[in-house]
């Protein structure tokens, strides 16, 4: 019985890792289809403007999303010194969807006001542009990592990987969860190289001892390292 409990364990932390993926998978969709409809949304109210018709309910709609998008797109929608056209001074870390969705809206309604010149139609047209940019890079980003996902899946090795890793972060994830922290810094300490490496680390060897102890058993392969490593097993 003994013999079979490293590969117990090794069936249970690929499960584990497998159902992790399952509902990064989830997440991911969800992140993605997000992002795509809310490029939509915007392209349809620019066009809107360009009509010379604001639809209100649709700003409102973006408005409310800006945030939670800019969150998701965390750096890669920050700007770090950002200058509109024709203007003589720049903001820095400039949030591209917020800021930029309420210089469009202030521009359009000036125009609207009176009658529009071209260079406050081109300034329009160009804050539509570096936003539109921006959402479009985010979803390729996303394609990406679609690619990357979908090799995981099908991988056994990153199922025991992901398991491993699961328990090592489980302190990260507890206060994600619990909503101490942020999504983005989650993001980012889960994917740290250091946690990467560790959760590589104790997965080759659970893999490596399932193996091991599967062709010798478990006592004679205790025995092993102790004639080898004396005093390294408690």
């Amino acid at each position: 019985m003994e013999k079979w409990i490293p590969i117990l364990i090794l069936f249970v932390l690929c499960v584990a890792g497998f159902i992790k993926l399952l509902f990064e998978v989830r997440a991911f969709y969800k992140r993605l289809n997000f992002a795509v409809e809310f490029r939509e949304r915007f392209i349809e109210y620019v066009n809107g403007l360009m009509q010379k018709e604001e639809r209100h309910d649709l700003y409102a709609r973006l408005k409310v999303d800006s945030v939670k998008i800019q969150q998701y797109m965390d750096r890669a929608g920050i700007s770090v010194s950002f200058q509109l056209p024709f203007a003589n001074y720049i903001y820095n870390n400039f949030q591209v969807v917020i800021n930029g969705l309420s210089m469009i809206r202030e521009e359009y309604q000036r125009m609207d006001k009176s009658f529009p010149l071209p260079f406050e139609i081109r300034m329009l047209q160009d804050t539509a542009r570096i936003l539109d940019d921006a959402l479009l890079a985010y979803v390729g980003h996303l394609d990406m990592l679609e690619e990357q996902l979908t090799k995981k899946i099908k991988n056994p090795v990153i199922w025991l990987r992901e398991g491993v890793r699961m328990i090592v972060t489980f302190p990260i994830s507890f206060m994600y969860w619990s909503g101490i922290m942020r999504y983005a810094t989650y993001s980012r300490w889960s994917n740290n190289f250091f946690v990467k490496l560790v959760s590589s680390v104790i997965g080759f060897i659970s893999f490596f001892s399932a193996i091991v102890t599967l062709v010798t058993g478990y006592s004679p392969f205790v025995q092993i390292i102790e004639n080898h490593y004396p005093g390294i097993l408690p």
